[in-house]
């Protein structure tokens, strides 16, 4: 999706616009059903990198996630665990889902980072 590359862009330059921020939030949780396992990674990541925390939208992740069979890749998984925890989300139930038993593969994908 756009809104996750133009968001990605923000962060690398770090400007930071909370209004506009908070109010991509809301209409990416209306959206969220479009945005495959990498759209998701690269957006929340985005707000992570600019210390944003927009609850509503990190919480609707966790309840698309928890109720859709999405694929991510050991990078995407590494850096979706990486943006809960540096804005101090404690989501057990989210990385059992997202790891699916298979610490291993993250592990060597943070490595990599």
């Amino acid at each position: 999706h756009e809104i996750s590359a133009v968001l990605f862009a923000y962060s690398k330059l770090g400007y930071n616009a909370p209004s506009l921020f908070d109010d991509i939030a809301e209409a990416t949780i209306a959206k969220l059903d479009s945005f495959g396992a990498k759209d998701i990674t690269s957006l929340l990541r985005s707000y992570a990198v600019l210390g944003h925390n927009c609850p509503n939208l990190f919480n609707a992740v966790i309840q698309k996630i928890n109720d859709s069979a999405y694929n991510f890749m050991p990078e995407e998984k590494s850096n979706l665990i990486w943006a809960y925890e540096q804005l101090g989300y404690v989501a057990p139930q989210l990385w059992s889902t997202v790891l699916g038993g298979n610490s291993e593969s993250l592990l060597e994908s943070r490595k990599n980072l």
